[in-house]
């Protein structure tokens, strides 16, 4: 064990001992504290990417969307839309003209 888990360790079982608390209710509160001691953070490359998709197909979940509004950065959203709708607009170009080509017109 590292020396913050080993001392994590330590307390939690002085909490269990000293209080009289059962282990799954310290553990709950222990899990709270940390919980609410943990800062937000901005959404990564990944998860931004994975925002723009959603949004453009309609199926972002509440919760990604709230933590976008909430953490995210407008600027990362604006250009990931506007880098995804130039790449589908060539696509659908690129796919076009093939089919255009092979039907020989």
């Amino acid at each position: 064990m590292g020396g913050r888990r080993r001392y994590a360790y330590w307390v939690f079982a002085g909490i269990v001992g000293v209080s009289g608390l059962s282990v799954e209710t310290t553990e709950k509160l222990m899990s709270e504290e940390q919980g609410a001691k943990a800062p937000p953070r901005a959404p990564g490359l990944r998860q931004t990417i994975g925002s723009v998709l959603a949004a453009a197909f309609g199926v972002q979940s509440s919760k990604n969307r709230e933590r976008d509004f909430k953490h995210g950065s407008a600027m990362h959203f604006i250009i990931g839309g506007v880098v995804f709708t130039a790449l589908f607009v060539l696509t659908i170009v690129v796919v076009v003209k093939l089919v255009l080509h092979n039907a020989g017109i």
